[in-house]
Parts: structure tokens; C-alpha cells; sequence
């Protein structure tokens, strides 16, 4: 039996402010991002600690929330990082951890996110000046894929979701032949094609196709992948926590 492999889906309540704080722009400029130090079990670099200055997710690629109380609707947001955009069902339609860039219409006294994911944002930039502006995490997105151990004579995977608090999450579980072209994240250190410019996606199970509670699947077929989508569930107060977990079994 493999180690589980554990991602969580923190909620947007709570954390739009947890990229760059509550702050104001005289002029056109750049936020100042919350440069974060990377827990000990991150998928995305091998270090605790960020080298970047950037704001790196956890384990997930996701949208950027951009909050403000005044009118911002005038102006231009750009975030820039690493990330990709979706296709239309929300699955990214490149590598996400390749340089990725969006520009948003700002808010006027709510939020809007971008429309891609991003892994790591390294600016936020604004084409004047801004008040009460703040950027946090938004409401939907992917975890980070996962990929199983090829080297068993058996084969045979389990796959969960635990959803907290609250019912306003939808979640859909994929699974590809295919691994995505970016550097492997699983250690092996070279580049992994892409079929057709997209990672050809199947759903794990009915029960963990736009599924708002607690489930369980079993695999008992080899994959390249895995991954859960979490789709926009407009609903920004909601704690919305999720955890997901995938554990391989079978002979070496």
C-alpha cells in the first residue's frame, strides 16, 4: 500500500484577503502580496520556504478573487503568475505551472475572479489608482495532479472526498491515460507529453461527478492521473472545505 496522498480545498470565506491585504494605490501599481512559506507536505517545489516573493497555492490551481468596497469598475486588474487557462468545463487547457497572465475588469464594491487558475501569482497589478482592493482565493479551480506508482504487479486504487460545513461545494473527480507536459511532480524530472494540446479527461464515477458531499471510489484500472475539479459555486460566504485523498494498493 502507498502513502495517501492528501490535497485540501480551503475555503474562499475567510481567505479574500489572504494574497494581498486589504490595501490602497495612489496611482497605478502593484499590490503588496502576502509572500507565503510553503507547508512541509506542498506538491508545488521541494522547499518549505518561497523563493519567489510570489503567493504560491497549496496543492491546488485556482482562481484569483479580487475584492474591493469602492467602485474599480474602470479600471484594469492584471494578475500574473504561473497557471492556465480552462476549458469549458474548468479543466486547464495547458500546464499549470507554465507563465500565465489575465487582465479582469475590476470590481465595484464586490468581486470578481479571473476566469483561469493560477499556481503561484507573482503580481497584481492596477491601472490606477485603487482603494480598499484585496485579493484572495477563489471559489473554484483544480487540486494539483497526482500521479499513482507504476511498479506493482497488482493494481488496485481508492479515491475520496470530504466535504465540510457546508453543501455549496460541487466537485467532479478526472482521471487521464495521459500525463500532462509539464516537469513530473512525482520525482521522475522530464517532460511528459500532452495528447492533442489538452490532457484527454474521464470521469472517476457518477458519484463523484458534480457531487456536493461525502464519497468514496474504488479504481481497479491502471491511470497516468488524477485529479478533482471544483466548480464555481458562487457562493462566497460559504466555508466550503474539502479534502481529497488518493491511495494506491497492490503487490510490488
Amino acid at each position: 500500500m502507498s502513502q495517501a496522498q492528501i490535497i485540501v480545498w480551503e475555503p474562499s470565506n475567510g481567505n479574500t484577503d489572504t494574497i494581498a491585504s486589504v490595501q490602497a494605490l495612489a496611482g497605478a501599481g502593484n499590490l503588496v502580496l502576502n509572500t507565503n512559506t510553503l507547508p512541509n507536505n506542498t506538491l508545488a517545489f521541494p522547499t518549505t520556504t518561497n523563493p519567489f516573493g510570489s503567493y504560491i497555492y497549496n496543492g491546488v490551481a485556482r482562481a484569483v478573487l479580487i475584492s474591493s468596497g469602492a467602485n474599480l469598475s474602470a479600471l484594469n486588474v492584471t494578475i500574473t503568475g504561473l497557471g492556465s487557462a480552462v476549458d469549458g468545463v474548468g479543466n486547464p487547457t495547458g500546464p499549470i505551472f507554465n507563465t500565465y497572465s489575465e487582465t479582469i475588469t475590476g470590481p465595484n464594491n464586490d468581486n470578481v475572479e479571473t476566469l483561469g487558475v493560477f499556481t503561484r501569482i507573482d503580481s497584481i497589478s492596477i491601472n490606477g489608482a485603487a482603494a480598499n482592493i484585496s485579493a484572495g482565493f477563489g471559489t473554484y479551480g483544480i487540486t494539483h495532479y497526482l500521479f499513482p506508482d507504476y511498479d506493482r504487479k497488482a493494481w488496485y486504487a481508492s479515491c475520496s472526498a470530504q466535504v465540510f460545513a457546508n453543501a455549496s461545494l460541487l466537485y467532479s473527480g478526472y482521471v487521464s491515460l495521459n500525463k500532462p507536459s509539464y516537469p513530473s511532480l512525482a520525482g521522475y524530472g522530464n517532460i511528459m507529453p500532452f495528447v492533442g494540446g489538452e490532457i484527454p479527461a474521464f470521469p472517476i464515477a457518477t458519484n463523484m461527478t458534480g457531487a456536493n458531499d461525502n464519497q468514496i471510489a474504488q479504481l481497479n484500472y491502471p491511470i497516468a492521473t488524477i485529479w478533482w475539479r471544483i466548480e464555481d459555486n458562487a457562493v462566497l460566504n460559504a466555508d466550503e472545505k474539502a479534502i481529497f485523498t488518493f491511495l494506491q494498493q497492490g503487490i510490488t
